[in-house]
């Protein structure tokens, strides 16, 4: 499990009405109100509001946390699925590839669904020789941020993280 946080996006000033109490949150991200899909933006929105920060982790910590807070159960594949295909295609999510020499330096950010979904699938992850799942970060996207907490942010501001503890 990697957990990295962006210190260069302010998030400190949640708000009063907070996204996981908001009903029109979920509606305005265009989730479908269906299993696995609220689970895993319930557990997205989760990090945020209880850390604060903008956050990005490895799909077993959403998936994990997703579990944890839900009685439908996702697995690692189905939360991968899910992150690359649906919440790719609808801006919500960037993923970041963690340098494999450095780690905390971000060897690509991935932000065009096709890339995404072409990068993600060129690498089997049962046998992942390269630690490509374990150095892929699912961070929310300026549009979820802005929707869910009305933060903005660009895409250079993943260039810079330090580890979240």
């Amino acid at each position: 499990m990697n957990v990295r946080e962006f210190p260069n996006v302010e998030v400190d000033k949640l708000p009063k009405l907070l996204p996981s109490k908001n009903p029109f949150t979920i509606g305005a991200l265009g989730i479908p109100l269906v299993n696995p899909y609220i689970e895993l933006v319930s557990s997205m929105i989760a990090s945020v509001e209880n850390s604060g920060k903008l956050l990005g982790g490895t799909i077993d910590l959403y998936v994990q946390g997703a579990n944890n807070i839900c009685s439908y159960k996702i697995s690692e594949d189905e939360g991968l699925q899910v992150m690359s295909n649906e919440f790719n295609r609808k801006n919500l999510v960037y993923a970041v590839v963690l340098a494999s020499k450095d780690p905390l330096k971000a060897e690509k950010v991935i932000a065009k669904g096709d890339e995404m979904r072409e990068f993600l699938g060129n690498h089997d992850f049962i046998y992942d020789e390269d630690g490509v799942r374990d150095r892929t970060l699912f961070v929310p996207s300026p549009h979820f941020m802005g929707c869910a907490f009305n933060v903005d942010y660009e895409i250079k501001d993943l260039e810079n993280m330090i580890d979240f503890e």
